[in-house]
């Protein structure tokens, strides 16, 4: 059969390909497959000739015969199938009035009537109907383009204009009315100038800054009370909105007027012996003539330079106790040479000495401030022209690293994170002028060989991890903090000792846990709402575990009880890990003996205390998803029993937090701002979730004990305005929830 249907194609091949008799070109004619469409295309091919050229008479017809032959090569799939062939599911030959199958079979042949929907319909008679040029086209898409992008636009602002959550209110950027203050703008700077007296309130004012909702503002990385009580992708829920609102950027600018009342105005008497008496300005500091009132006896520095050994250096050893020893000497040798920056830095020795030796002072008044008059002389010097030379060496970084410790102390966490934001970057450029330099300066100590042997490059990475640490603490009060130095941690060394120096075993094993929990941003999204990951949970769990086994022994730490039994598992259920987690941990309630008489250890260094406190803390917020989750979703009906038991978890650590917590907040230190942040925030995790429907499984029996703990503890330092308005809140919160302090 093959061969048969091959050769007539043979012969309409030689008889298509005629040639004209004047050699003109040849014409083939496509064959084609079926034999109704070949017989078509013959027909055709014998009736066609060559068009005659310009004074040729036109050659003669020669018919040609080919046979027809009938193919039974299968037919193409038909687009519409009848009825009867649909609902038998078989191959319909789309015959018409009646396919083979319903001719033979004697059934009615009924096929589909698709149409085409009215709009397509309207369309398409449009387009038949108008016919314009191609600019008039041009123009249409255009409008319609625009018309789209409008429309867009409206849907966006209805989105925001309407939505519910209303955490935070909008900034209110016009002036007081009240007739004690008065804004008064200044045309060439992008802030006002606020005049107000000791005892008024004030409203700032702006010249130019955008009137936008505080939602509307970046925040990167952030980690701010908003973004803990809501989910991402989820409204915040009733319950979490009053902790939201604790959060708000109300008072910036009383945090921004702190600062400078710090450096403004003479110094009241001082009884701490730093001569805090009459002061002066920046501009009366001479060291060339110490001033009478600056104590610099050799007794006194010795005094204050122990303090500081003891008391300060422990918590961040940016600089080796014996370099710092031997500095301090040359310094008061010299009788305090202003030109040299060795001389800012032993300023700042004593000042920190001194707020450490007043550990106890309670007032907020920063013209009474312990240290306050070495302070203001290291800053009058630290970037004067006197010691300009220095200015990109580590020794200048260092200043202003142990400045921010001063503020620390201080409970003044922006400017803090000023002088900590100037000193990273100095240190990220310092950290890449070994690579740069090819021929180093000898002698020059801000020339830093790529080593770590040298003892310019330790101090330097230690000042790195320092600003590090310090830059995470303050991501509550600055969205954006820690984002410059994020992407060095893997290439910069991690400090070393040569010998048993105090603080170093803590340093170390800051960083690592700082890390662990900064590495998925604590739980975050990139708008710093709260992410619902379970299994990211679980591996941080993991590793939190593993840093707390291998923790050094000058640092090591026993968890309580009550902690331990979630660690070690009395429970049979694996929390928060998901299917192929490889987490190992196993967490469950263990509702054993100690829950109801739950007693933190009593621990006498305050490093292993702020060390165990962390822990805690970072548990209570690595499982704070849990408890937003299930107050999300309560529409939906009951949550599942891993989402409960790891909600449980979260407010168990929170009251354990509390407790542990409790004894870093007598006194100052460098690092009570961090602990007074993770002290609110754990008491608003157990307010908002006190006595809520919903959450009844999950409710802690000591929570009530732990939040009138962790106001009161607050309450301590409610001297401080950003501190007061924070206690203001809260009590309004325990209020609604029928909790007294008494």
């Amino acid at each position: 059969m093959g061969h048969a249907a091959r050769t007539p194609v043979s012969d309409f091949s030689e008889a298509s390909s005629f040639c004209c008799g004047d050699g003109g070109p040849r014409k083939r004619v496509r064959t084609e497959s079926t034999g109704s469409t070949l017989s078509t295309h013959a027909e055709s091919a014998a009736q066609a000739v060559c068009r005659p050229t310009h004074g040729n008479p036109p050659p003669p017809t020669i018919p040609i015969s080919i046979p027809t032959v009938q193919t039974n090569y299968p037919k193409k799939r038909v687009s519409v199938a009848c009825e009867v062939c649909r609902t038998r599911k078989t191959r319909c030959d789309a015959g018409r009035p009646a396919c083979s199958f319903c001719a033979q079979i004697g059934a009615q042949c009924i096929y589909r009537t698709v149409e085409p929907p009215e709009e397509k319909r309207a369309a398409a008679a449009t387009r038949r109907d108008v016919n314009v040029s191609g600019h008039t086209a041009a123009a249409a898409d255009t409008g319609e383009v625009l018309s789209r992008l409008h429309r867009i636009e409206g849907l966006l602002n209805e989105i925001h204009n309407r939505q519910e959550d209303s955490i935070q209110a909008a900034v209110h950027v016009q002036a007081s009315t009240s007739p004690s203050a008065r804004i008064v703008p200044q045309s060439t700077d992008t802030a006002a100038t606020v005049v107000t007296t000791a005892d008024t309130t004030y409203s700032p004012s702006y010249d130019h800054v955008p009137r936008l909702p505080l939602r509307t503002q970046p925040r990167v990385g952030s980690l701010s009370f908003e973004g803990i009580a809501r989910l991402d992708g989820h409204p915040c829920p009733p319950a979490l909105i009053p902790m939201a609102r604790i959060g708000s950027d109300d008072d910036i600018e009383t945090e921004f007027l702190q600062g400078e009342a710090l450096m403004a105005g003479p110094a009241s008497p001082s009884a701490d012996g730093s001569g805090n008496r009459d002061a002066g300005t920046d501009a009366d500091f001479d060291m060339r003539n110490l001033p009478a009132w600056l104590n610099v006896t050799p007794r006194r520095c010795w005094q204050l330079q122990q303090i500081f050994y003891r008391d300060v250096l422990p918590w961040c050893p940016i600089i080796d106790q014996q370099v710092c020893s031997a500095m301090v000497t040359r310094t008061v040798e010299s009788r305090f040479h202003p030109d040299h920056v060795d001389t800012s830095l032993t300023l700042l020795v004593l000042a920190l000495g001194a707020f450490a030796e007043g550990h106890q002072h309670r007032e907020d008044d920063a013209r009474v401030f312990p240290g306050r008059a070495y302070f203001r002389a290291a800053c009058a010097l630290v970037d004067s022209p006197r010691q300009a030379a220095f200015r990109n060496t580590v020794a200048h970084v260092q200043c202003h690293i142990m400045m921010a410790f001063y503020l620390l102390y201080a409970i003044r966490p922006i400017q803090a994170f000023e002088l900590i934001r100037r000193a990273s970057e100095k240190v990220i450029l310092l950290l890449q002028r070994p690579r740069r330099s090819s021929r180093p300066v000898a002698g020059m100590l801000d020339t830093l060989p790529d080593t770590t042997t040298d003892p310019s490059y330790q101090a330097l990475c230690r000042s790195y991890w320092a600003c590090y640490l310090i830059e995470h603490e303050l991501q509550a009060y600055v969205s954006y903090s820690a984002n410059l130095l994020r992407d060095f941690e893997d290439v910069v060394p991690l400090p070393m000792s040569d010998y048993e120096e105090p603080g170093i075993y803590w340093f170390l094993s800051e960083i690592a846990l700082r890390r662990i929990f900064a590495r998925q941003r604590g739980g975050r999204g990139w708008n710093g709402h709260t992410l619902f990951e379970p299994v990211v949970a679980g591996e941080i769990a993991l590793q939190m575990a593993q840093w707390h086994s291998n923790l050094p022994a000058p640092v090591k730490f026993d968890l309580d009880e009550v902690a331990s039994s979630e660690a070690t598992g009395h429970g049979n259920t694996p929390l928060g890990t998901g299917t192929g987690s490889g987490m190992g941990l196993r967490l469950g309630l263990g509702m054993g003996p100690g829950l109801d008489t739950m007693d933190v250890r009593p621990l006498l260094d305050p490093i292993k205390v702020f060390l165990r406190a962390q822990y805690y803390a970072v548990h209570a917020a690595l499982y704070w998803q849990y408890v937003v989750q299930m107050l999300s979703q309560q529409q939906h009906g009951q949550s599942d029993q891993r989402t409960v038991e790891a909600a449980a978890l979260s407010l168990r650590y929170s009251v354990v937090h509390v407790f542990a917590v409790e004894s870093l907040l007598q006194g100052r230190h460098l690092l009570l701002v961090p602990n007074l942040v993770g002290l609110l925030c754990n008491a608003c995790f157990l307010l908002c979730s006190y006595a809520e429907p919903g959450l009844e499984a999950i409710q802690h029996p000591r929570a009530r004990e732990a939040i009138v703990m962790a106001v009161r503890c607050i309450q301590a330092w409610q001297a401080n305005p950003v501190v007061q308005t924070y206690v203001t809140k809260v009590e309004h919160l325990m209020a609604l929830k029928g909790i007294a302090l008494a």
